[in-house]
């Protein structure tokens, strides 16, 4: 869950992001490098277009810290037949 505070700028206000916490622990997340970056992020994006041009969609999405991500998601997607794909980079 994104929790956002309001930012006086001179002659407006903004929000700006403040913290991330996990969505099943409540734990805040903390960031990385990246000043949008958490530990995962599940998003799922549903677009419907029509032959007119116009489109309707909804997204669901979660902030899970890593340890949830490890300890609760994984082992959930494993137990209904997901097969996980690991991938590993270096930049």
């Amino acid at each position: 869950m994104k929790h956002w505070k309001d930012k006086t700028v001179p002659a407006t206000t903004q929000q700006v992001l403040e913290s991330t916490t996990c969505d099943l622990c409540g734990e805040i997340i903390p960031t990385r490098c990246l000043p949008d970056a958490t530990d995962v992020e599940v998003v799922a994006t549903r677009v419907f277009h029509d032959r007119d041009g116009g489109g309707n969609g909804t997204k669901l999405q979660y902030d899970i810290c890593m340890v949830c991500f490890i300890s609760t998601l994984v082992p959930f997607m494993e137990s209904k037949g997901a097969n996980r794909d690991w991938q590993e980079w270096d930049y």
